[in-house]
C-alpha cells in the first residue's frame, strides 16, 4: 500500500530454502556436500499465477509502502530499491514472521530434496 491505495496483492504459497554444492568441503566428486545459498519465497498473483518475491521488483517504484499482512492484520514500513538486496530481505522477513505455517521445502536447483 501507498497512503491508502493498494497497489499489489501478493499470497505467499511456499518458503523455499535453497542449497548449492560445497566443492571445498567434498572429498571426492561422488561426495560434494550441499550448503545453504538463500531463502526464496514462492507466491500467487492476483491473477492466480505463481512468482518469485522478487518480482516486487519489477512492479513498484523506488519508494516507501506499507505491507499489510493478512489475517494476522500487521503492518510494516517497507523502502523499496528496485536494486536493493536489503529491502528485499526485509519482505521476505515479512512475510516469515507472518505467516509462520507456510509450507517450507528444501531445494536444490529445481530438485526438492526430502
Amino acid at each position: 500500500m501507498q497512503g491508502a491505495t493498494e497497489l499489489l496483492v501478493l499470497r505467499p504459497i511456499e518458503f523455499r530454502r535453497v542449497y548449492t554444492l560445497n566443492i571445498e568441503d567434498g572429498n571426492d566428486e561422488s561426495d560434494i556436500p550441499l550448503k545453504y545459498s538463500h531463502s526464496d519465497i514462492v507466491v500467487s498473483l492476483e491473477n492466480g499465477e505463481r512468482a518469485m518475491v522478487e518480482i516486487v521488483q519489477g512492479l513498484l517504484q523506488n519508494g516507501s509502502y506499507i505491507v499489510k499482512c493478512l489475517p494476522t492484520d500487521m503492518t510494516f514500513d517497507f523502502r523499496h530499491t528496485q536494486k536493493g538486496l536489503e529491502s528485499m530481505n526485509w519482505l521476505k522477513r515479512i512475510v516469515f514472521m507472518n505467516f509462520p505455517d507456510l509450507n517450507t521445502a528444501d531445494y536444490y536447483g529445481q530438485d526438492k530434496l526430502r
